[in-house]
């Protein structure tokens, strides 16, 4: 299995810190050095705080991981190109090494650690230092640091989300609570220190809290030790979390954590031949992926960013509902179904939503909070006099996610037949959101169905009439309404739902006669306008430039240039539905134009190519959306992992090269691998786990 070093000769520590992330869906911890100051704290998933301007965010919690090491008072800090990482995907381990250095001598340093994957209040850490030339009084600190901050905008500005509730530095072991600046959350803590060869003392400081002891060193001297943190969100999970840390060894920790990632990667089987790069890319996202998934929470919010940075302040945004549900749907289906859990809690909001923006059903906000509301910044001052301010139109116009919502429900209940889950829930979702593109369409004199000021997920064009993508997905929900509805009425749990949400026959119909009017901006050929008015924009193509690059010096908005796949995304999202020549046409037009300045472009391009049987196309685009985070593509690799570009490299290779999809009851594949590459993994489909082996266009599934 796969083993992933890093090194701050090759790049800085803040990059490598989102590479070696550890989390377990409820804990996470970057990977900054724990000998070392860092402003990155904790995140717990789903512990938001109201703040200013981002309406909420993830909370930067305590910080837990530091051992902070001295030498008769002066601090040894890591020497610059001695930080060597090694992460390990397939037991989720993160082992460090550095030179610890200062002016009285250097030791070496080496640590592994883990976010339990199985008791998911534990963080755990075991640390070896080694005298080369130092002597004399060492000191080893273990704090739990109360001082981290939100950084706001402009990043001058940093708020502090959480405030210290109570405090115990009794004893051995010391404890404390935070709450979140709102009063929405109660996070709690307990440190545990053991293995060392003297007693540790706590202590209390107002801005740490934690447990130190010291030793006498000299050349050749090891000194060893554990920490233990525990985070929980109640005091019954604490003391019971507490008690594993406490009745296990490190050594039985590690064994229990190793042992559940090998099960999880045993149920994935996962191989990839004849690219081992790929394969490595490949694995490190889906690695990622499941980290962040806590299998015993109720919802699973995926923030675009992940539980790795602060990018996107921790919002929700539509590419948990497209690209990241296909890669849970086939791998890991409880995780796809608390993922749509999350948008089932939210109806309610988004029903509100709705009604006060002047529509009727359910309209799901463009960033998704623990709230379920709005959270799309309206504007963001860039500087700390305000004279300078970004305006951010997408909340009030990116309106896609609603259909993109619907999308998913009905893909997750092709590929499951989660009968329950529809009755309960799903059901309410489809209905809700047809109603809401029922109420948003014009009838115009043309007697087409118009939708009128939105932005698609070409964001470098905003309030334009006819988004391609926002009326196919639209159209599509209104038919999924419709199909739902008429489904019920040989269903009685589900007929019951379309009762109680006072959906009629004649409403259903109606559904399906105003998606058969939408205007869909297509010509003859089959080539399809991305908007209203694209093809008299001024026609430029991308040429040697990739990314932002491409518009710089531009207005952007008056050219054909596109940020990213976005009359792509909608046809290979509805591909079923649109002929080869279609399929074909576009992607080759709007490919030469695509920026790809949104880590979420590079993906779809390269399903799309996959699907179309362009293998060689398809295999290089690949290629470079796997490597978003390792080759840190977009520069911004400190804000965050790329959940988006890491699940869509799964969907291009599931859904594209594969060609796997629901036929008849049954799971069927068309795989399109490039010569030499071959591919292997589990997956499943209507509750049972499938063996997929392909070749080329060769291939067998195997029920298990």
């Amino acid at each position: 299995m796969k083993k992933y070093a890093f090194s701050d000769r090759e790049r800085p520590i803040r990059k490598i810190a989102t590479l070696t992330t550890l989390s377990n869906g409820f804990l996470s911890v970057r990977g900054d050095p724990e000998t070392a100051p860092s402003e990155y704290g904790t995140l717990v998933a789903g512990v938001y705080s109201y703040t200013p301007i981002f309406y909420r965010e993830l909370v930067n919690l305590p910080r837990i991981t530091p051992v902070y090491v001295e030498l008769d008072g002066v601090p040894m800090l890591p020497v610059q190109g001695s930080n060597e990482f090694l992460l390990d995907a397939e037991g989720g381990t993160l082992s460090y090494k550095a030179i610890l250095g200062s002016s009285l001598g250097e030791l070496e340093y080496e640590s592994l650690r883990l976010t339990h994957k199985k008791f998911k209040g534990i963080f755990a850490l075991r640390y070896r230092l080694a005298s080369r030339n130092a002597e004399g009084r060492l000191c080893i600190k273990h704090p739990i640091e109360l001082d981290t901050l939100n950084v706001s905008s402009p990043p001058e500005v940093k708020v502090k989300l959480y405030k210290v509730e109570e405090v115990s530095a009794e004893g051995s072991s010391p404890s404390l609570s935070v709450r979140t600046a709102d009063n929405a959350y109660r996070v709690l803590y307990a440190l545990i220190v053991r293995g060392s060869p003297a007693e540790p003392k706590s202590y209390y400081t107002g801005k740490e809290v934690g447990s130190c002891y010291c030793v006498d060193v000299k050349p050749g001297s090891v000194v060893e030790g554990e920490k233990v943190v525990i985070v929980a969100l109640s005091k019954e999970e604490l003391e019971k979390f507490r008690g594993i840390a406490t009745s296990e060894s490190f050594g039985g920790l590690v064994s229990s954590h190793v042992g559940f990632w090998r099960g999880l990667w045993g149920r994935v089987g996962f191989r990839l031949y004849g690219d081992s790069a790929l394969e490595d890319a490949l694995v490190f996202n889906a690695f990622h992926l499941l980290q962040l998934y806590n299998e015993g929470g109720g919802e699973f919010m995926l923030p675009a960013r992940g539980l790795h940075g602060y990018g996107y302040r921790g919002h929700v945004f539509w590419d948990s509902d497209t690209y990241s549900l296909p890669f849970y749907l086939l791998l890991e289906p409880e995780a796809a179904r608390k993922i749509l859990e999350y948008r089932c809690r939210c109806l309610g909001a988004a029903r509100e939503y709705a009604s006060s923006t002047g529509f009727r059903g359910a309209r799901y906000p463009w960033e998704g909070v623990d709230d379920c509301r709005e959270a799309t910044p309206v504007e963001v001052p860039l500087d700390l006099e305000g004279s300078r301010k970004a305006f951010i139109e997408t909340g009030r116009l990116e309106q896609h996610i609603t259909a993109d919502v619907a999308y998913a429900v009905d893909m997750y209940y092709e590929y499951t037949g989660d009968e329950e889950f529809m009755e309960r829930c799903g059901l309410r979702i489809i209905f809700e959101t047809a109603r809401f593109w029922a109420s948003r369409v014009e009838l115009g004199g043309d007697g087409y169905y118009h939708i009128r000021g939105v932005i698609g997920p070409d964001e470098y064009h905003v309030g334009v009439d006819d988004s391609f993508y926002t009326n196919v997905m639209a159209r599509y929900n209104l038919v999924l309404g419709a199909k739902y509805y008429a489904l019920s009425q040989s269903k009685p749990g589900w007929l019951r739902v379309a009762v109680e949400e006072g959906v009629s026959r004649e409403e259903a119909e109606g559904w399906l006669e105003v998606a058969g009017r939408v205007r869909v901006p297509c010509e003859p050929g089959g080539l399809c306008e991305e908007f209203e008015g694209y093809f008299k924009l001024k026609d430029l193509e991308v040429s040697n430039c990739f990314g932002d690059s491409c518009a710089k010096g531009l207005d952007v908005g008056s050219t054909r240039l596109v940020k990213q796949a976005d009359v792509v995304a909608g046809l290979f999202l509805l591909r079923r539905f649109f002929d080869r020549r279609v399929l074909e046409g576009n992607y080759e037009y709007y490919l030469r134009r695509t920026t790809h300045a949104s880590s979420l472009s590079l993906p779809m391009y390269a399903a799309m190519a996959a699907y179309l049987g362009r293998v060689e196309e398809a295999l290089a685009l690949l290629r470079k959306a796997a490597s978003t985070d390792l080759e840190d593509t977009y520069g911004n690799l400190e804000d965050g992992f790329h959940v988006a570009a890491a699940a869509g490299s799964w969907m291009a290779l599931l859904l594209g090269f594969l060609g796997l999809e629901p036929r008849g009851g049954k799971l069927v594949a068309e795989p399109r691998l490039p010569e030499g590459l071959g591919v292997e993994l589990n997956v499943w489909f209507r509750g049972k786990l499938h063996r997929v082996e392909a070749r080329g266009s060769e291939y067998r599934i195997t029920e298990l």
